[in-house]
């Protein structure tokens, strides 16, 4: 003890003494830190972690959004645009498909349209002669297309597949069987000349030509013989008339 006294100071005092209230000044400002007095400069790095921040008092401007991971709706959502292109391409698909609604099984437009048939009865026998048959259904052989010519529907037309069959042969003749639009043969649909034994039935056809039908023309099929045509003067005809 009495060494103690004898190295005591008055320096040794007041360092003492200093660093007391040094300490207790410090424990003191940490427990009484006036109000907002606490910034950035004051908090080190990592300081705080989540569970010392008060739930709900962070809003949108506090957090770096580019920080955060992706939530699961968020993906769903951007998968969204891609839903949404699936649906164009379904919609595409479907245009493809309107394009396709002018064919059905694969046939096209000319495959389909309105059949005409018909029987001309008593045709011409006179050598060189000229005569008309209606364009559909049975009709006699006239010399005029007056009275046997028929109209066309409303609606520009194709003419095709024109065939006549006549119930015997020519008898060494020939018989030509045309088509007749608006009075004219100039761009007829033709099928002939027939010619064969008389007690044989001879059919022609129009191969692959055809025929433009303008709307609302006159119809009607003509017949044209050459030399001196025997045997039976009927023929049956059909011919189809497409968009």
């Amino acid at each position: 003890m009495r060494n103690i006294r004898a190295k005591l100071t008055y320096s040794n005092l007041l360092s003492t003494l200093c660093l007391f209230l040094i300490l207790g000044g410090g424990a003191y400002a940490a427990a009484r830190l006036p109000k907002n007095s606490v910034g950035p400069r004051q908090i080190k790095p990592n300081a705080v972690s989540g569970t010392k921040v008060k739930n709900g008092s962070l809003t949108g401007a506090d957090i770096n959004a580019s920080t955060l991971g992706q939530v699961p709706d968020a993906a769903h959502a951007a998968h969204s645009d891609s839903a949404g292109e699936a649906s164009h391409a379904t919609s595409a698909e479907n245009a493809t498909h309107a394009g396709n609604a002018d064919s059905l099984g694969g046939a096209v437009p000319s495959d389909f349209g309105a059949v005409l048939s018909g029987r001309i009865n008593g045709l011409n026998n006179t050598s060189n002669g000229i005569d008309f048959g209606s364009p559909s259904g049975a009709s006699t052989a006239v010399a005029s297309e007056d009275g046997v010519k028929m109209l066309s529907p409303n609606r520009d037309l194709t003419a095709r597949d024109f065939s006549v069959r006549l119930l015997a042969g020519t008898g060494g003749g020939t018989r030509t069987f045309e088509l007749v639009v608006n009075g004219s043969t100039a761009a007829a649909l033709t099928c002939g000349p027939i010619n064969g034994p008389d007690s044989t039935p001879f059919t022609c056809n129009s191969g692959s030509d055809t025929e433009a039908i303008p709307a609302n023309s006159t119809l009607s099929i003509r017949d044209s013989n050459s030399i001196f045509p025997s045997g039976h003067d009927d023929a049956m005809f059909a011919l189809r008339l497409t968009p």
